[in-house]
């Protein structure tokens, strides 16, 4: 991946897409910090290279794909990690990170098994116990790799309104999506082909729609759908 030229606008919610091998968790890495990059990389204004480690992980919340954690953890325990760039060294968590991680918990369905092991969750009960733990940070950022990873309609959909209220609120969200049509709910769309951003722009816009179905090879096609941007498979018969 080179070349690439990016603006991601604050409080908004961008999706990433493009075919398998695009490029795009590895540009989401790199926006995170976790991978070497030449050039520059500003978050909120100040280059993210300049920003000291816990202030980094205060600002930014990041899930990425396949991510664990020890499985005899509990649920709880897993979302309080998402408090610890919050709290000093070996300092017990406060009434504060307790109300972040309860919040986070419930806001993704999982308070119900706080208290189980995370080996004993089943793939998508998992998911949505990591995904407290990003939310739990409370970070401005917040840059999630595959979050609907396991997630059945119901809490993929839950997702979807979780991403448009967080960006209610003032937060930014950078999401990589396989499931285009959920991604067009986005505001804005990154699309991506071997390495390289071939455009941006937002989910509603016509010329989006275009270069969404020319990624993809015309074999899909946008649509409007119950006042839904909805992509779907062109197959020929």
């Amino acid at each position: 991946m080179q070349g690439v030229a990016l603006v991601l606008p604050a409080s908004r919610w961008t999706s990433i897409v493009g075919p398998n091998g695009a490029g795009k968790s590895t540009l989401l890495k790199v926006l995170a910090g976790l991978l070497p990059y030449r050039g520059s990389i500003t978050l909120l204004g100040r280059p993210l290279a300049a920003l000291p480690a816990r202030e980094r992980a205060q600002q930014l919340s990041w899930l990425g794909q396949n991510e664990s954690s020890p499985d005899d953890l509990t649920a709880y325990d897993v979302a309080m990690l998402g408090r610890l760039p919050h709290q000093r060294w070996l300092a017990p968590p406060s009434a504060q990170d307790h109300a972040a991680a309860e919040h986070a918990l419930r806001a993704t369905h999982a308070w119900d098994w706080r208290e189980r092991p995370l080996g004993q969750l089943s793939g998508g009960e998992r998911q949505r116990v990591l995904l407290a733990r990003a939310l739990a940070v409370q970070a401005q950022v917040l840059l999630m790799d595959e979050p609907l990873t396991n997630l059945d309609p119901p809490h993929q959909a839950d997702w979807l309104l979780m991403a448009r209220a967080l960006v209610d609120s003032g937060k930014t969200v950078v999401s990589v999506l396989h499931e285009i049509s959920f991604a067009l709910h986005a505001d804005d769309m990154v699309i991506m082909a071997d390495g390289r951003v071939t455009h941006q722009g937002a989910c509603n816009d016509a010329a989006t729609h275009r270069a969404l179905e020319q990624v993809f090879d015309q074999r899909i096609a946008v649509h409007q759908l119950a006042g839904q941007w909805v992509a779907v498979p062109k197959i020929e018969i």
